[in-house]
């Protein structure tokens, strides 16, 4: 599979490019919110916005890694990832309205919500992707099993199986 190589890197290489793949959907989520905002391919030559989105970058990769994202392991993500991202990424859409105001950048006030939406589907669907496809390929190694029966005991056996690598 496409993905295989990366499972079995180090730690510190998974969260590198967890940490790259998130820099590169927070400028992509940015020049795009900007994009649909003024109806045309945005580019500018004006420093406030390249100063706009290094500072929104920063304090956006900071409040991640205060949350905690990059310790969780993508494959077993939980709702509580989910809500780490929408922290994270309310805080980078706060950051970028406060610093577009600061530093008088020529900034549409809908970027922000915009922005906000565009960064929610690329940080969190990509973590959400990665997470699917971590677990299909799993499950496809393990041996397909029935539990007869039903009730706790039987949804205690099945989260049991699932978390061993055997059924």
């Amino acid at each position: 599979m496409v993905l295989e190589p990366f499972f079995s890197l180090s730690r510190r290489k998974k969260r590198l490019i967890s940490l790259m793949a998130d820099t590169l959907c927070l400028s992509l989520s940015l020049w795009l919110a900007l994009s649909l905002r003024l109806e045309q391919v945005f580019w500018t030559t004006e420093p406030a916005i390249y100063y706009v989105l290094s500072l929104t970058l920063t304090v956006t990769v900071l409040s991640f890694v205060r949350l905690g994202l990059y310790r969780a392991v993508i494959r077993f993500m939980s709702n509580h990832a989910l809500v780490a991202v929408a922290t994270g990424v309310s805080i980078s859409a706060v950051a970028l309205s406060s610093f577009s105001f600061l530093l008088h950048a020529p900034v549409p006030r809908s970027v922000p919500f915009i922005y906000w939406c565009l960064a929610m589907l690329f940080v969190g669907g990509s973590r959400m992707l990665v997470r699917s496809y971590a677990h299909r390929v799993l499950t496809k190694r393990k041996q397909k099993i029935i539990i007869y029966g039903a009730g706790s005991s039987g949804m205690q056996l099945a989260l049991a199986l699932m978390q061993g690598n055997e059924y």
